[in-house]
């Protein structure tokens, strides 16, 4: 079985394997997978010190029994907080969210995971002093088919989609 925040980009299961999502405790067997190379989203112009505000990112809602496993990683001098939904914060503290910036050492950290369609949003904010023609962000990973058990499996990876309060 997989786990996520490995350094190289894998899937979390393989065709054949379990997942169970969480917080819902759902189990699903992974009927197949499909790469996901680059998924650009642009922002657009942000001024100094500007940020988009919670904005819905739909490009990476799926159907039904379907999941995608996916890393963030901004293109431009930008910093990106995310909810999902929008009330839960992710790579949340008692004190602070986490943001992520280019060219980010760690971008591992930054992979997560997006069931059906349920509420992703970014929150893309410019630090720097001056204005930014785009304000890109990518997404790459992988998309699975996936097939509902009855039953929970003895084997499974445990996949959270969802954040923080």
């Amino acid at each position: 079985m997989g786990y996520i925040h490995k350094v190289d980009l894998e899937p979390v299961a393989l065709p054949g394997e379990n997942i169970v999502i969480l917080p819902d405790n759902k189990p699903f067997r992974v009927a197949w997978i499909e790469p996901l190379p680059a998924i650009d989203k642009d922002f657009g112009s942000l001024a100094a010190g500007a940020e988009t505000g919670d904005t819905e990112v739909t490009d990476v809602y799926t159907d039904e029994n379907q999941l995608v496993q996916f890393r963030i990683i901004p293109l431009d001098d930008v910093e990106v907080t995310v909810k999902q939904p929008r009330a839960k914060g992710r790579w949340v503290t008692k004190v602070v969210q986490a943001k992520l910036i280019k060219d980010n050492p760690h971008d591992n950290l930054a992979e997560m995971f997006q069931f059906e369609d349920r509420g992703l949003f970014f929150n893309v904010k410019n630090p720097t002093s001056y204005t930014l023609p785009a304000s890109r962000v990518r997404l790459v990973g992988f998309r699975f088919v996936l097939e509902p058990l009855s039953e929970m499996p003895e084997k499974k990876t445990y996949v959270v989609v969802g954040g923080n309060e």
